[in-house]
């Protein structure tokens, strides 16, 4: 995949017909080494798939959130300290926070909150000013 000018590889995780995670980096055996780990994380099940019409989507939604601002939507699975991604998500645009704020509102553990940024189901949630 193309992604803003570079290639790389992106493996999805199909839970129910729905994309639970998504992973990408340059080179696709890493980017499946890290979606085992995200799906392992959060006990996650369900088909691996490489897809073109699943890229378009992946696509469509990172210009939504990157070039647009838009909000990402979490899908409606159970996700590990999900209150970390929830409390990400509220962070006003050209705002911060910082690590141990994120753990202050999202009532995780600090040591908690980087384990789970790090095991990211969706590794673009926010847009950057």
């Amino acid at each position: 995949m193309n992604l803003f000018s570079f290639k790389v590889d992106v493996i999805f995780l199909i839970s129910d017909g729905d994309i639970s995670a998504y992973s990408w980096n340059y080179s696709r055996e890493r980017a499946l080494r890290h979606m085992k780990r995200i799906a392992e994380f959060h006990g996650l099940e369900g088909e691996l798939k490489e897809s073109p019409r699943l890229e378009r989507w992946l696509e469509a939604e990172l210009r939504k959130v990157v070039l647009e601002g838009e909000v990402f939507k979490l899908p409606n699975f159970n996700y590990v300290n999900k209150s970390v991604y929830e409390e990400l998500l509220k962070i006003p645009r050209g705002s911060t926070m910082t690590y141990s704020q994120l753990a202050k509102s999202s009532r995780v553990k600090y040591h908690k909150v980087l384990t789970t940024l790090l095991r990211n189901p969706f590794q673009i949630l926010h847009s950057m000013p």
